[in-house]
């Protein structure tokens, strides 16, 4: 029976040290990609859930899997590097919730913006990179200085 128990947590570490590393690679494979997204000032949770690539959010998955709580330092650091704010915080938050990392909640959030079609910005077709915010909740485009 031991010998047993001693088989399944061994082969749950492995898989473990596995996600954690696959999620650290990832971060690194697309971190020249991430370098290049340009959000809005104070974009929320959907706006930046929008415009990041999936290959994150699963990197962010992974870790929380290989990590459980211990991963919300490593997001935090390296969303706050890559100015993902609006992200920063749902993260952390979700992987500071023990035993949730067979969920992988932030790829269905990706996936569920995606669907459902969230994360525009009112009256425009495609997202305004750069503006001004003249008041709380209002921006208007920059032009070229």
């Amino acid at each position: 029976m031991a010998e047993g128990l001693m088989s399944v947590l061994r082969t749950f570490a492995v898989l473990f040290v596995i996600a954690a590393v696959v999620g650290l690679i990832g971060f690194m494979l697309i971190a020249r990609r991430l370098r290049r997204i340009q959000l809005v000032p104070n974009a929320d949770f959907v706006q930046t859930l929008r415009a990041v690539p999936f290959g994150l959010v699963l990197a962010l998955d992974l870790l929380d899997f290989g990590l459980n709580i211990f991963s919300a330092p490593v997001t935090w650091i390296l969303l706050s590097r890559y100015k993902l704010q609006g992200l920063r915080t749902f993260a952390v938050i979700k992987d500071l919730i023990p035993f949730d990392g067979p969920l992988p909640l932030m790829s269905l959030a990706w996936i569920g913006v995606r669907v459902l079609g969230l994360g525009h910005l009112p009256g425009s077709a495609a997202p305004i990179l750069e503006a001004d915010e003249v008041e709380p909740g209002r921006y208007i485009p920059r032009t070229g200085r």
